[in-house]
């Protein structure tokens, strides 16, 4: 079990540095594929919170995306949610 947990851990930590990274570039807007080819894992983040429009927004820790109709996601940071 603790295994599992680590590993967890580990792919939830990468996903936020990728995230950071993109956000910290100044690069909002991104492809999944290009998600994808960094190693970002769609399938584990550690909450959602639902934006005015009804999408969801997944985020790893205090970081999220949205992912948008154009096979994009968009990255936002830990008050930006509230303000889009």
């Amino acid at each position: 079990m603790e295994m599992v947990i680590n590993l967890t851990n580990r792919v939830l930590l990468k996903n936020y540095r990728i995230l950071q990274r993109f956000l910290t570039g100044g690069e909002r807007e991104i492809t999944v594929i290009r998600a994808k080819s960094e190693g970002f894992d769609f399938n584990l983040f550690t909450s959602v919170e639902f934006h005015t429009s009804g999408n969801p927004c997944f985020y790893c820790y205090d970081v999220g995306y949205l992912i948008l109709s154009d096979c994009k996601i968009r990255i936002v940071g830990p008050t930006e949610l509230k303000e889009t």
